[in-house]
């Protein structure tokens, strides 16, 4: 992967932190399920995220209306993130799927 070199380090709630020297500043294209539109986004590798097993459960998607179309998607269990999008990335268009 080619991109400039810069150190990230990525905070949890729980207050561990992550970090990685060799990591790099990359561009990558992300879009929608759904969606035709690519955006491109700047984002940072990072070696071993590790980050803890999530569950997402049907109760807390079906209470999402407007998630219905898409809620077979994103049910699952101890599923570990490999993507993350941080809040300066979010935008009215912006919902996370598997």
């Amino acid at each position: 992967m080619k991109g400039r070199r810069e150190t990230l380090r990525v905070s949890s709630v729980g207050g561990n932190e992550i970090t990685d020297e060799k990591s790099r500043v990359i561009r990558v294209k992300i879009k929608g399920l759904f969606s035709r539109n690519l955006k491109l986004m700047t984002a940072q590798t990072i070696r071993n995220l590790k980050l803890a097993p999530q569950r997402v459960e049907r109760a807390t998607v079906a209470a999402c209306s407007h998630l219905t179309d898409i809620a077979e998607n994103l049910i699952y269990d101890a599923a570990a993130p490999c993507i993350l999008i941080g809040q300066d990335n979010w935008g009215p268009d912006c919902v996370a799927t598997n």
